[in-house]
Parts: C-alpha cells; structure tokens; sequence
C-alpha cells in the first residue's frame, strides 16, 4: 500500500490531515482563509501554513502543495508523508498547504478567476505579450463543443500543428498568456 494511505478523497479532508499531522509535530500554523468563495462541497477555502523543526535553522525545506489545484491530492499527501515518516534535524520546515485551495476542492487547475496560480509570477507591470497564443485562442476555445464551431476549432488547430509542429503548438499554449481571461493557461492582469 505505500504511499496510498496519504492520498485523501477530497480537499476537506486533506486539509483535515494536514492539519492533524502538523499539530501532531507540534508545528506552528498560520490559516490564510478565502472568504469570497467556498468549495466544492460549501467548505472554506483556506491555504495552511505550518512552520516547524529548528526555530534559529541556517537552512529551510520549503514545500508547497496545491498550486495547480487538481494537483493538491498528491502534493498533500507528500506532506503527509513528511509529517508522518520523517524527520529533519537542525533545518526549518515550511509547508503550505493548498496554495490554491478553490482549484484543489474543485479539481480545477486553475483558481477562482481562472487564474494558472503557477502562470501568475511574473512582473505585472511587464506582462508578457503572447502573439502566438491569439491565433489559436478559438480554436482552443470553440463556441460549441458539440456542434459545427467545435469541428471547424478542430481543422484550425490540426492546420496549425501541420504547420508549426506538435511541440512547437505545445510550447505556445502551455508557456502562458495574460490577455485572454477566458483562455486555457492564463497568468492574470495582477497578482493573485
């Protein structure tokens, strides 16, 4: 069974084990709570901070789960892990817990404002200008993903990989953007 045993069924529950656990090594924890929306089950959202192992260490573990949202299941049960199974004489540990707990409790990758947590740290007053990305912002995006608009979104993006390669097509979409809030892998207009 291994590792299994970490991996929670929701976010709810997750949060509670991490909490568990953290109390359990006697750390210290911070609760940053997202008042303006709720889970996927009507919870709070809230991100976890817990601090612990040595209070005046030259050095900190830093761990972060949660970023992309979906991806919390198994960033949080990695964290458990820790918690459970390890330990770190003489260094600072810091973990965050579900860094972007709407997409984590929705199974999202992306937060509230269909924000890619992971796209957003950048310089906001020198966003990145992604030409690229808008020719291929309505094929990514049909107006219908049943009907003759998802087809037609269909023949555009297969051109384009014709032309500039699967990599190439790739690259383009997943690297980001910030002028397109409806768009796959968007960075957002400010810090999230």
């Amino acid at each position: 069974m291994g590792g299994q045993m970490y991996f929670s069924v929701s976010y709810g529950q997750a949060r509670q084990r991490f909490l568990a656990a953290a109390g359990d090594r006697g750390a210290r924890i911070e609760t940053l709570v997202n008042s303006a929306y709720s889970g996927a089950e009507g919870e709070e959202l809230r991100t976890d901070v817990a601090l612990f192992g040595a209070a005046r260490a030259r050095s900190a573990l830093v761990l972060v789960s949660g970023t992309h949202g979906a991806e919390g299941f198994a960033g949080s049960a990695c964290q458990l892990r820790l918690l459970r199974e390890s330990s770190w004489p003489g260094i600072a540990i810091v973990l965050v817990h579900a860094l972007n707990p709407f997409g984590f409790s929705h199974r999202r990758r992306v937060n509230e404002q269909n924000i890619d947590v992971n796209r957003n740290f950048v310089d906001h007053g020198r966003l990145p200008h992604r030409c690229a990305y808008f020719a291929l912002h309505a094929a990514l995006l049909p107006a219908d993903w049943n009907g003759p608009a998802h087809a037609v979104a269909d023949r555009q993006l297969m051109e384009h990989v014709a032309s500039q390669g699967i990599r190439t097509i790739q690259q383009i979409i997943t690297e980001g953007q910030y002028e397109h809030p409806d768009g796959l892998f968007y960075g957002g207009k400010a810090a999230c």
